[in-house]
């Protein structure tokens, strides 16, 4: 009788593990229809004070968690940002958020509630690590808060800028056709060789996580250790497409991608992908 009830406490338990694990998850949508400037949004930045920043197709929409302000190019106004088709969001989370479009950047100071334009050029990256990194299509510059210098021109001149990443002085370069790492003494390496890179994070392991919008699915550093996760059809914990768009990583050390067929999940400890995707239902992805 005593195994018996210890069989049955086990059974509950795993059974409630499960359910709590596999259960779905509620999206609530943000459009339009709420305020948003446009509903192709490119770039997400979240200030020191919590506000949500979407850069769109249609200006910025900045979110305080109940309503939208719409920040758009004003015409005469050499204080509105520079551009309405947003490239990238980044800020110093002490004031500063700076809006990049493929016309330049412009500095937004939070305490004055004012634009400033910084660099009036074509830019295609921007990171922030205790000064502000920019990239043109192969040169990287560093802002000190007045000028901006020359960091690193490359000399690969095929190979475009698409995506920045610093970390201890090391610079990682994702381009068009893969992946450099510039080290603190200007040694540059190609630890991956092919791959439109879209994304480069890292995570609370120390691990880096590389997205590609050619088809390569997305990579994963471990130190010296490379990992490339793919889809396969017959597989449904692998990632649900080969083309990845950006990623991220939440509180409990899991990595969300966002790919072009859904969202997906990365469970570090059980090595699988969940995939989210859209369904006929208002609680779902609407895309």
């Amino acid at each position: 009788i005593m195994r018996n009830k210890i069989f049955l406490i086990c059974y509950f338990l795993c059974v409630h593990i499960l359910t709590c694990s596999t259960q779905s998850i509620s999206f609530r949508h943000l459009t339009t229809d709420n305020g948003l400037s446009h509903n192709s949004i490119i770039s997400i930045y979240q200030d020191e004070r919590g506000f949500m920043w979407f850069g769109t197709r249609n200006g910025v929409s900045l979110y305080n968690g109940k309503y939208f302000k719409i920040y758009q190019k004003e015409k005469n106004n050499s204080n509105s940002i520079l551009y309405n088709d947003i490239y990238h969001i980044t800020g110093d989370q002490n004031g500063h958020v700076y809006i990049m479009t493929n016309r330049g950047i412009s500095a937004y100071d939070i305490e004055k509630g004012q634009f400033t334009p910084i660099i009036k050029k074509s830019t295609r990256a921007e990171f922030f690590s205790k000064h502000l990194y920019v990239a043109t299509s192969n040169q990287i510059f560093k802002y000190d808060g007045i000028k901006f210098d020359l960091f690193y021109k490359m000399t690969q001149n095929t190979s475009v800028i698409q995506r920045l990443y610093v970390y201890n002085d090391s610079v990682f370069i994702g381009t068009n056709k893969g992946l450099y790492i510039l080290d603190p003494q200007k040694a540059l390496t190609q630890p991956i060789k092919e791959g439109n890179i879209s994304d480069i994070i890292r995570d609370s392991s120390g691990y880096y996580w590389i997205t590609t919008k050619s088809g390569h699915g997305v990579y994963c550093i471990q130190g010296k250790q490379i990992n490339n996760f793919l889809y396969e059809a017959d597989d449904p914990s692998t990632i649900s497409s080969n083309y990845t768009h950006r990623c991220c990583e939440d509180k409990q050390g899991n990595i969300w991608i966002g790919t072009f067929n859904g969202l997906n999940k990365y469970d570090k400890q059980t090595k699988k992908f969940t995939r989210y995707e859209k369904k006929e239902n208002s609680k779902s992805l609407s895309n």
